[in-house]
């Protein structure tokens, strides 16, 4: 049996598929509709999710932003949280590997 990819889908793929007209629309929507046609396994973060309400909060279209929030919560495979541990071992390998 072939594995899944294990993609992490951060909040710009569900707020571009969800919004006006914009060159990453379609291929936002196009990675949505592979997770939930279990072509990939979709994970997120806490903060993906936050970062949705945060945005959709600061430019007045809260009602927007919760039905984001919960269409793609429907979609996504997990929900990673962040944690202490994640938070330091990011910055440690940010700071080994100096991208």
């Amino acid at each position: 049996m072939l594995k899944k990819n294990k993609v992490f889908i951060d909040s710009n793929i569900p707020i571009y598929a969800a919004g006006t007209k914009h060159p990453n629309k379609a291929s936002s929507i196009k990675i949505l509709v592979s997770v939930s046609e279990n072509k990939i396994n979709g994970v997120a973060s806490t903060e993906v999710m936050q970062e949705i309400l945060y945005r959709y909060r600061s430019i007045g279209l809260l009602d927007k932003g919760l039905e984001v929030f919960d269409n793609f919560l429907q979609v996504v495979d997990e929900i990673l949280p962040v944690n202490f541990n994640i938070i330091k071992d990011t910055r440690n390998t940010l700071g080994k590997n100096k991208f």
